[in-house]
């Protein structure tokens, strides 16, 4: 007694997983979504640092006793670096466009005050207290955020 063939028949339909490929390709060539979420992230972080005196990079130097006898008495409460507000401004909202600049595979952030570098690197007469930085953990989690845009798009791109 002869049995027919048991057979599995499989088709692929290739259109689907093509249309999926190209929207990879389409997502590497413009990864400003990523950008955007970095760029939120790096606010709160500049914001955070002023609040907590530097303490994300190891705490800023107390001001020069002269210095600091002088802002007590002009600025009384005015913590360090913050004299009349326009640096920290310009660091928790990060939104000077000649220094913030998203483009579809690179981006910059930072200040355009002409001042900040001398608070950054300090000098011969200033302490350095570095104000801007880059998170310990935030290149992994940039990482991750970047293969989950290029993989599946903008779902979790929230700071």
């Amino acid at each position: 007694m002869s049995r027919p063939p048991v057979r599995v028949d499989i088709e692929v339909r290739i259109e689907k997983v093509q249309n999926l490929i190209a929207d990879i390709q389409d997502r590497c060539t413009d990864v400003k979504p990523v950008f955007r979420w970095a760029h939120q992230v790096l606010k709160k972080t500049f914001a955070e640092n002023f609040t907590s005196q530097g303490l994300p990079v190891g705490g800023w130097s107390p001001l020069d006793p002269e210095y600091a006898a002088w802002k007590a008495r002009r600025l009384p409460g005015a913590p360090t670096l913050i004299r009349s507000g326009e640096l920290f401004r310009s660091l928790s909202e990060l939104s000077d466009p000649s220094v913030n600049e998203i483009n579809k595979l690179s981006a910059t952030f930072g200040t355009g005050l002409n001042y900040a570098k001398f608070h950054q690197y300090g000098t011969n007469k200033m302490p350095k207290r570095q104000i801007l930085f880059i998170p310990q953990s935030f290149a992994d989690e940039f990482a991750e955020k970047l293969a989950n845009y290029i993989v599946e798009g903008n779902e979790g791109l929230t700071a």
